[in-house]
């Protein structure tokens, strides 16, 4: 029977690699059942491949950490150790990358990977550094997406690089543009007199009696100060194509989220509910709704409110888009950490015929805290 050498020096037979199928077949599906999996699950499904490939880069940020061994066997390993299929390779990789550079593992492939991400339009800088509170919430950071969860076409990419490069000269050209003035008056100042200022009311009138195209370097100054106007127009131009087309996108995907979540149908709340009270809106016209028995009191995740906020309130929102806004507020840390201590919370509510709602930031808090179910009073249907 053949025998091989393995990674870490030990002799074995072709059964042992049998043997390891099986065991992490095994293991496998022992994950799957503890995370409430079935065999029937849709294997090629967005949920199946994303949880895999967090699985995937937990088990490569280990092996990253050590550094043990190359760069590419990290890769396979842990490709292999997962079940990764190879059209999500990519993005295991840019993730595994992301982390390397962050953590300083593999220096040596640094400044490769960096222009790679630079080419596509990612600001490698934004992503190592971004908002923590966020990072709470989306362990995996979007494995599968791109940017807002859907792929920009690369003249888009090539605007938001642009703008990310060149915000900081912009912010600096502005501010010398708007104190430019008092270069132009100095170097006006040398050709009045004391007496053209007693002469005229003042230095503001002396100078604007200065004759510009006498004096070379004056017609220089004001060259300068054309040019930085129009280098700043350059930018916000580029700058509010790029905010257009974003927007375009967001509905576009808003549009594709929506019909993926469907409309679910919601159980009546029951019992209690850790962080809300569960009939007490803090309003007296939405709670006389509810005693009027024109208000319905359910309980969804604070997922589903977050998205129902996205694509029946605000319309042409993304999740991810409605959970920023919040996460980044202070208040929403308040609130979560106040939940933490026990606290009970106003019940939330959607009003679909107001496009209406009160409770965002507490589902965000509810969210960011693992809450799994909380009490929503709805008014009317969605439209």
């Amino acid at each position: 029977m053949p025998w091989i050498t393995t990674k870490d020096g030990r002799r074995v037979n072709t059964d042992w690699f049998d043997q390891k199928e099986e065991q992490i077949a095994k293991n496998q599906k022992e994950a799957d059942e503890r995370n409430g999996v079935n065999d029937k699950i849709d294997r090629d499904s967005t949920a199946y491949r994303e949880r895999h490939l967090r699985w995937a880069l937990n088990y490569a940020k280990e092996k990253i950490d050590k550094e043990s061994y190359s760069w590419k066997e990290t890769v396979l390993d842990a490709q292999y150790e997962h079940k990764i299929p190879d059209k999500d390779l990519p993005a295991l990789e840019k993730a595994m990358k992301l982390y390397a550079i962050k953590k300083g593992k593999f220096a040596d492939y640094h400044e490769e990977w960096e222009k790679k991400f630079r080419d596509e339009g990612i600001n490698v800088y934004e992503l190592l550094h971004k908002n923590k509170k966020l990072e709470k919430v989306h362990e995996a950071a979007d494995l599968l997406k791109d940017y807002k969860g859907y792929e920009l076409p690369t003249e888009v990419r090539s605007q938001k690089n642009y703008l990310e490069l060149k915000r900081d000269e912009y912010e600096a050209t502005k501010e010398r543009w708007r104190n430019f003035n008092k270069e132009l008056d100095a170097a006006r100042d040398k050709y009045i007199t004391k007496e053209d200022i007693e002469a005229f009311g003042g230095r503001d009138v002396a100078r604007i009696l200065v004759s510009d195209s006498e004096h070379p370097e004056i017609m220089a100054l004001k060259e300068k100060k054309d040019k930085m106007y129009a280098d700043m127009k350059e930018y916000e131009k580029i700058r509010d194509d790029y905010h257009d087309a974003i927007e375009r996108f967001d509905k576009k995907q808003s549009r594709v989220e929506k019909a993926e979540y469907g409309e679910p149908d919601f159980k009546k709340a029951v019992g209690e509910y850790i962080g809300f009270k569960k009939d007490d809106t803090g309003t007296s016209y939405y709670n006389d709704l509810i005693k009027n028995g024109k208000a319905e009191i359910v309980e969804m995740t604070p997922e589903e409110y977050i998205k129902e906020c996205a694509y029946h309130v605000f319309e042409d929102s993304t999740f991810e888009k409605t959970l920023r806004g919040r996460v980044e507020d202070e208040d929403t840390e308040k609130y979560a950490k106040m939940m933490r201590e026990g606290t009970k919370f106003y019940t939330p509510y959607l009003n679909y015929k107001d496009y209406a709602q009160e409770g965002l930031h507490r589902a965000v808090a509810a969210y960011m805290n693992g809450i799994e179910k909380i009490p929503v009073v709805i008014v009317g249907s969605r439209r």
